[in-house]
């Protein structure tokens, strides 16, 4: 077989050669029954030989066909599978960069978290003062019982602590500490007596509340819970 051929222009050239060896068997056929067969023509039989020798080719090109299929089909099997593998990395691809994004966030929110529980372990700050100003906050959530807002005899108190408490107070001092960190460096000395007077005021208007109220202290605050 001539290896210049495609395999298509083989097995077609060999059919279009048995083909034509047909016809001219039967027309051998023909004239040797009419008695009319000439010398010089081919007899049945070497048209015969002729079309076994044809026939072994064409079983070698069938062989080859065969052979030319099982490769494509191996072709279009490995195709199927790259594209598969194709699909599961561009996805395993959108996973990572996914997990990528999510980590990052994690990373700034721990970030974050960690400066603040730096900040908080920095600030020194005592549950002790963080109570007090609690207490300091609101002697009542809500009316005491029986209470009589036309009775002048109880003083009025807010439920929230006066200005001058909430700026001596605990958070109000851990709040301003940065921002008055570096004002504090220029400040003079002189300064400092202003600020101890006015903590003592904060203190004697507290003081000042607390014996206020100290005849409300039997008081009964939740009597929904007896």
């Amino acid at each position: 077989m001539s290896k210049e051929l495609s395999l298509k222009q083989l097995v077609g050239g060999i059919i279009e050669e048995y083909s034509q060896l047909l016809g001219t068997l039967f027309r051998s056929i023909d004239l040797a029954l009419e008695g009319k067969l000439v010398a010089g023509q081919k007899t049945p039989q070497e048209t015969i030989r002729a079309i076994i020798l044809l026939d072994t080719k064409l079983q070698k090109a069938y062989d080859e066909v065969e052979e030319h299929q099982s490769y494509q089909r191996r072709i279009t099997q490995v195709e199927d599978e790259i594209y598969e593998y194709k699909q599961a990395i561009r996805e395993l691809v959108e996973k990572l960069e996914s997990t990528k994004e999510s980590l990052e966030s994690m990373i700034d929110h721990s970030e974050k978290a960690l400066k603040t529980l730096n900040q908080a372990k920095e600030s020194k700050l005592s549950f002790k003062d963080i109570i007090s100003y609690s207490n300091r906050l609101s002697a009542f959530t809500a009316a005491p019982p029986n209470y009589n807002p036309n009775n002048t005899f109880i003083p009025v108190e807010p439920p929230y602590p006066v200005e001058v408490t909430m700026r001596a107070g605990a958070l109000s001092l851990h709040h301003t500490k940065g921002v008055e960190a570096d004002v504090a460096s220029e400040e003079s000395e002189d300064e400092q007596p202003s600020y101890q007077a006015f903590s003592f005021l904060a203190q004697q208007e507290e003081e000042e509340a607390a014996e206020s109220n100290d005849f409300l202290l039997d008081l009964d605050l939740n009597p929904d819970l007896e």
